[in-house]
Order: C-alpha cells, then structure tokens, then sequence
C-alpha cells in the first residue's frame, strides 16, 4: 500500500472526527486597519498589516485549495473501504 502526502490534512482529519465538514471561509484573514487619527505611526503600522495580509491570504488561497483537493481524495478514500451495499446507501442519503 502507497502512502500519499496530503497538503493540509488537519483540515479534513477535524472534518472526519467531528462528522461535519470543516467551515474553510471562518479562518479566512481579513484586514483590519488603525483608524485612530492621533496614531502618529498609523500609516506605517496599516502598510505592516496590509504586507501581512497579503502574505495571509496567499496561505490561506493554498490551504483552501488544498482542502477543496482533499475533499475529494478523502470521499475516494472512504468510498473505497466500503461495500457496494455501503456506497449504494451513502449515495442514496
């Protein structure tokens, strides 16, 4: 039997355990600015949290394709450890 490295499993092994499918969209960065006008290091700090950001949403664009790939090998994973009687079932639900 091969073994085949899956990029960001914990995201799937927490779909299985728990029997519901991980929710990718809640751990999607956003970006938060200071607006407080009497920060003198306002625009600094914004432009450190605008790099972060991006850098954020890069990880988190590969870790949701990741999961989007993963879901279909883990479908294909489980289907294959099932009878037919199995699989006509889950199809059927």
């Amino acid at each position: 039997m091969s073994t085949m490295k899956i990029d960001h499993i914990d995201d799937m092994i927490q779909s299985v355990r728990t029997l519901k499918l991980f929710d990718i969209e809640s751990v999607k960065p956003t970006l938060v600015l200071i607006t407080d006008e009497n920060d003198a290091d306002k625009e600094i700090k914004n432009e450190e949290r605008r790099t972060n950001y991006l850098a954020d949403q890069k990880d988190w664009k590969a870790r949701k394709n990741a999961f989007d790939n993963n879901k279909h090998n883990v479908y294909g994973m489980i289907m294959k450890m099932c009878t037919d009687h199995m699989v006509d079932k889950l199809e059927r639900s």
